[in-house]
């Protein structure tokens, strides 16, 4: 049996896509799963645009929320208008005690601004594991709405016809 995993809380207890499955695992392991996972969420489609969230970048560069939105926040005052308004969208999430917070959505610019000042050796590694990310979501993006034909990476074009045969039949 396969099961996509979605998440993990804190409990250690896997969430897929169809509720929860509890599981006793060994640390190391419960490491990696929790990096598999936030690697395959990091980035997302929001609007028809590629973004993350500060969510995410709290995750991932080990930072308390608060101050990342304390940095978002700091960045919105010194940059124009039209680059806050375009680069970090407001928005909300629910906790899991079922209260509404404050988050931002972020571009692949907003996020490249924020983590400009995040230093260190891990901080490098996640930076471009965001950037690579980006790039391939950006992509996939574009080759959405691309003939199968009119895609460059063979793999992604091999891909593209299979699914255009598929909604032909």
């Amino acid at each position: 049996m396969s099961v996509k995993l979605t998440g993990m809380n804190m409990n250690s207890t896997l969430i897929n896509e169809s509720g929860l499955y509890s599981a006793i695992l060994p640390s190391p392991l419960i490491s990696t799963l929790k990096m598999i996972i936030i690697m395959s969420n990091i980035v997302f489609i929001e609007n028809n645009e590629v973004v993350t969230d500060s969510l995410m970048v709290a995750e991932v560069f080990g930072k308390r929320h608060d101050n990342v939105m304390s940095d978002i926040n700091k960045l919105i005052g010194y940059s124009s208008d039209e680059f806050s308004l375009l680069n970090f969208q407001e928005s909300t999430y629910i906790n899991e005690r079922a209260r509404q917070y404050k988050k931002y959505n972020l571009t692949k610019d907003g996020f490249t601004l924020l983590v400009m000042g995040f230093t260190g050796e891990e901080a490098l590694k996640f930076k471009m594991m965001y950037i690579n990310e980006f790039n391939r979501m950006e992509q996939e993006l574009r080759n959405r709405d691309l003939n199968s034909y009119m895609i460059d990476d063979p793999i992604a074009r091999a891909e593209r016809w299979i699914k255009e045969q598929q909604e032909k039949q």
